[in-house]
């Protein structure tokens, strides 16, 4: 075999090589919003004139961070916090192939990370708000949310673990100072995690006070995500087909050689 005849055996072999299996090239990207106004309570007046309800809010405290890794060296993460529920507050953070960013303000609580399927790259996020408050007068105050949960990208294959999580935790409880009264309570955690899929709903809470006792109580909303992947690049299975026979032809192309020369 003489070398212009070789070229397109290695170039067959070449190209083989470059249109082989790679590694999916998706992104898993996980999103979780809470949209809530804290100033924003709804009050029923069932007092009829006397002992008109007024709702207000005692410590309120807001925090975002954020974290984002590739190789789990690279990367950088950022926290943010305050003592009230007026102030915008956003994090942000990213490496080469990961990145988180959180934000709380204007009615929303929302966090979303994602990762790209290129090496191994983490991100994590969250977003919050929480506070005590205090009723008084007779009636009812009504807290009303609405809550987005997202994963799209997340799976699993020979070559790639790509995981997505998302969650919002909501809750809130309540009593009388003097236990006359009673109390309530009430919460929900809900979650996505792996695959492609999307949720939403709305939670409620009703604090009821009855005119005669001081209602104090807690309530807070959080949102959650993380997204990772793991990722390996294999070698092609077009090289196993024609890696041998491009060694085979080289090998007999160089005993013409020596062959020829002696």
């Amino acid at each position: 075999m003489t070398i212009s005849s070789f070229k397109p055996l290695l170039a067959l072999g070449l190209l083989a090589l470059s249109v082989g299996p790679q590694t999916a090239g998706a992104t898993v990207v996980a999103t979780a919003t809470v949209h809530w106004n804290p100033l924003d309570v709804e009050i029923i007046d069932l007092s009829g004139g006397f002992d008109t309800p007024q709702f207000s809010w005692i410590s309120p405290f807001g925090s975002v961070n954020s974290s984002a890794y590739t190789d789990l060296v690279e990367g950088n993460s950022d926290n943010q916090s305050v003592e009230d529920f007026t102030t915008q507050l956003s994090s942000a953070s990213n490496s080469t192939h990961s990145g988180s960013h959180a934000e709380r303000g204007d009615g929303i609580v929302q966090a979303q990370a994602q990762s790209d399927a290129l090496g191994n790259n983490f991100a994590a996020t969250q977003a919050n708000n929480q506070g005590s408050f205090e009723m008084r007068g007779k009636g009812v105050a009504l807290i009303t949310l609405d809550w987005t949960l997202a994963v799209s990208g997340a799976e699993l294959t020979d070559h790639l673990s790509a995981y997505g999580y998302a969650s919002v935790n909501l809750s809130g409880n309540y009593t009388d100072q003097n236990g006359a009264n009673g109390g309530g309570s009430k919460s929900a955690s809900i979650s996505l995690s792996q695959g492609s899929d999307s949720q939403s709903g709305r939670f409620r809470f009703a604090v009821t006070g009855d005119g005669v006792n001081v209602v104090i109580g807690n309530f807070g909303v959080m949102a959650d995500v993380n997204t990772s992947t793991v990722s390996t690049v294999p070698i092609p299975s077009a090289f196993w087909l024609f890696g041998g026979t491009v060694v085979a032809a080289w090998g007999g192309l160089k005993r013409k050689s020596l062959s020829a020369s002696c």
